[in-house]
């Protein structure tokens, strides 16, 4: 039997449990994923979607703790009956921990990870493509031995051909080649690779190598990150899932470790700028003539640059440089054109940037125009329709290893008016987080790393005003749709917000400064990381009272 028919066959299997257990759509994430584990190919995924999307019937209480302890037992049984074919196969899922807090920590995981996929990672297996999956990225304080400087940590999986001990060699000299230097136990490292878990194997060899990793359920900067990517994987000696072991650890520690000891960090520049302890305020600067609120005002590179600095001054984090108007309608001008606009501004910016770091990010649907601006000093690339406008965008990004914002929305800006159209059975989080968790897997199939990818719900694109206003309330909802990737919004200024307005003068952009504000408060409350505005200086003053209020601000 080849891999595809075992794998096809496992997700049939799936799917058959689903008919009897798996009655709604509580259930539908975890099995598609445990599918999509399996290295089930594309249309028996998409069968099983489609099996979830035909089920309306909600289970009772009583159904729904059956249901979930035989879905677990279930997704045990299956997840061991592919792990034990693909080792007879030769081919191990693995799931490596990466580390460092010497040197420039964030260039040695990128070294180390670059390493790992060239030299350890079997891209193909059973006929299909494998990327190289990873973690969020997170900045963690140090353990066992404290007085030594703060780590980032990440865990990746790949899939490889090597016994655990074969692969233990190879990770060595991969260390040694990556210039980690032999120091004490626990103690500060240039780039640190341990070996967490290989598909269902168990070594204990000793201190030589132990398999699965014995200090795992202790360690919270790899169990966390091990649940970003794979909460429902179950481990071999211990018989539970990830998201068991680290909802364990979490009550173990519970007011025990600081609030600072482990938080996400967005790679931007040379800047790790933390998630989900403050909002982030991203100023946008048009230079272009048709934009729908400063459409004209700064197309003069230097008159942009001017404004840019002010909005620095005021504490913007990011700048957001955008030369193609993505307003209902818009024309859409040359690629040629486009980069005209931009990569002036961005190159002026760059230059200016001192011991502070400027970070730019450049609004385009254009793999070429986002290359360009790279290349010129952004670091951040925002593109609207999630690299559905351009068939190179997501390989772009991957290629560059810049972080990506990918938004939701539907047509273009001719159409996307008239598809607003959304179900009145479920809240509209959800059903643009099923849209766009679809094109987070192509940005990691594509090779981006998922420390690399911001979610943004598209306020106001193929959305009506009564779809807005609800969404402003279920950000929180969404992120968590979105298995808690760093999110950004954008309604400043936007037509939804003018429904509000008493008089008819508040019906123009400029006029909406207020109705932002009250937006940008409802982002806040909702734990989103990034607000996209007009208004730099008035909306920074808005996000930061409104942390202080919130008890954002870090501590």
């Amino acid at each position: 039997m080849t891999g595809r028919m075992v794998h096809g066959a496992l997700c049939h299997l799936i799917a058959r449990s689903a008919s009897t257990l798996l009655i709604h759509r509580a259930w539908r994430a975890p099995s598609i994923d445990l599918a999509r584990r399996s290295g089930a190919d594309r249309a028996s995924c998409q069968s099983l979607k489609r099996f979830f999307a035909s089920t309306t019937t909600a289970p009772s209480a009583a159904t729904a703790a059956a249901t979930a302890t035989a879905t677990a037992t279930a997704a045990s049984s299956l997840w061991q009956q592919l792990g034990r074919y693909r080792d007879s196969q030769g081919s191990h899922d693995v799931v490596l921990a990466l580390g460092s807090n010497v040197g420039d920590r964030y260039a040695n995981i990128k070294r180390a990870l670059l390493a790992i996929e060239q030299t350890l990672h079997d891209h193909s297996d059973a006929g299909g493509q494998h990327p190289l999956i990873t973690s969020a990225l997170y900045e963690t304080a140090p353990k066992y031995v404290e007085d030594q400087p703060r780590f980032l940590n990440a865990v990746c999986k790949i899939r490889t051909l090597h016994s655990p001990h074969e692969l233990l060699d190879r990770v060595k000299k991969l260390e040694q080649n990556l210039g980690r230097q032999p120091r004490f136990r626990n103690g500060p490292r240039e780039i640190d690779i341990d070996i967490i878990l290989h598909g269902l194997h168990v070594v204990r060899d000793g201190d030589h190598l132990e398999v699965p990793h014995p200090r795992l359920t202790e360690r919270d900067f790899v169990l966390k990150p091990l649940c970003d990517i794979s909460p429902h994987l179950v481990h071999p000696v211990l018989g539970k899932t990830v998201q068991e072991l680290c909802s364990a650890l979490e009550q173990r520690t519970q007011g025990i470790s600081r609030a600072d000891a482990m938080y996400r960090v967005l790679p931007v520049g040379s800047t790790m700028l933390p998630l989900g302890r403050q909002t982030h305020v991203m100023s946008i600067i048009n230079t272009t003539p048709d934009s729908f609120s400063d459409g004209g005002k700064w197309t003069k590179p230097d008159l942009a640059v001017t404004h840019a600095t002010s909005l620095l001054a005021a504490g913007s984090a990011i700048l957001d440089i955008g030369g193609q108007s993505t307003r209902p309608n818009a024309e859409y001008v040359s690629e040629e054109e486009e980069s005209r606009r931009v990569v002036p501004v961005i190159t002026s910016l760059a230059a200016h940037s001192g011991k502070t770091p400027v970070l730019l990010s450049i609004d385009t649907f254009r793999a070429s125009v986002a290359k360009a601006a790279i290349q010129a000093g952004a670091h951040i690339i925002n593109d609207v329709s999630a690299g559905t406008m351009s068939k190179e965008m997501l390989h772009t990004a991957a290629a560059l290893q810049v972080p990506i914002v990918l938004m939701h929305m539907r047509g273009d800006s001719g159409t996307m008016t008239s598809l607003a159209t959304y179900s009145n059975d479920r809240p509209i989080a959800e059903q643009i987080a099923d849209e766009l968790r679809e094109r987070v897997a192509a940005a990691v199939f594509a090779g981006v790393w998922r420390w690399n990818i911001i979610v943004d719900p598209g306020i106001g694109f193929a959305k009506a005003g009564e779809h807005n206003f609800p969404l402003l309330t279920q950000l929180r909802q969404f992120a968590k749709c979105m298995d808690g990737l760093p999110t950004l919004v954008g309604p400043s200024r936007k037509r939804f917000l003018a429904l509000a307005a008493q008089s008819p003068e508040l019906d123009t952009p400029e006029h909406r400064r207020w109705a932002t504000a009250a937006a940008v408060t409802a982002c806040v409350d909702q734990g989103v990381d990034i607000v996209r505005v007009h208004d730099g200086p008035e909306m920074i003053s808005v996000a930061r009272t409104a942390d202080l209020i919130y008890n954002r601000v870090p501590k």
